[in-house]
């Protein structure tokens, strides 16, 4: 083999290594992208769930009283991660899944029950609402003293406004959750705009400290184990 020949064979040995090495960064990447990792709204460590199975909360906080709108009091707002899934619908369908959730109640200032409800919302709502919504049961959930609580409900069976029949969620990652508290009678334990008249000493039921986790499984399977998701605090 003469020296031109050898230039060009070392040449096409070198960019076939090349090719080789793209293709199995490419492949890597394929295999990282089918988990996604979920970055929590606190102190907790971030998780990785798989493709069918997403961590959509994982948070330490404390529902207390006040009138400020940013109290995490009977009405609490947490926004999703960008990281989750946009699209609930393809190439997973998350939308005939099942939301797993569970409350760690850390600290409570006294021992009147409460129900605790965890909805979605998406903007564009219907019937005067500013949201579409999806919320299990007010009942699944409740506790009145400190200890692990944990329920599970199907997104087809949750509750949602009549008018959403003619105006349907378009089925991608909600713009915000909603954590709700009520009392034993379904009062809501916030006297912000125009709720909680009639709850008695209202304030006695504040602070609570809560880790809050919630899962959402693809249809047709289940919760793999919460093992997967620890409780830190």
């Amino acid at each position: 083999m003469n020296t031109t020949s050898r230039i060009v064979l070392a040449i096409f040995i070198a960019l076939a290594a090349s090719t080789c090495e793209k293709e199995r960064r490419s492949s890597r990447h394929s295999k990282d992208s089918d988990s996604t990792t979920i970055f929590p709204l606190s102190d907790t460590s971030p998780h990785v769930s798989s493709a069918r199975e997403i961590l959509l909360l994982d948070t330490v906080f404390t529902h207390e009283d006040g009138e400020s709108e940013s109290k995490l009091m009977g009405f609490s707002i947490l926004v999703p991660a960008d990281s989750l899934p946009y699209n609930w619908l393809q190439p997973v369908n998350f939308k005939d899944g099942t939301l797993y959730y569970r409350v760690s109640v850390l600290t409570k200032a006294d021992t009147r029950p409460v129900k605790y409800q965890l909805g979605f919302q998406w903007n564009g709502g219907c019937g005067g609402n500013p949201y579409k919504e999806k919320f299990p049961s007010r009942d699944n959930l409740q506790f009145s003293q400190p200890g692990l609580y944990q329920a599970k409900q199907s997104l087809a069976t949750c509750w949602e406004p009549d008018c959403q029949l003619a105006s349907p969620i378009v089925w991608n990652r909600p713009d915000r959750f909603l954590v709700v508290l009520l009392n034993a009678t379904n009062q809501i334990l916030d006297d912000r705009w125009g709720y909680g008249a009639g709850v008695d000493n209202l304030n006695a039921y504040y602070p609570i400290r809560v880790h809050l986790q919630a899962v959402l499984v693809a249809a047709g399977d289940t919760l793999h184990s919460w093992d997967a998701y620890p409780i830190t605090e």
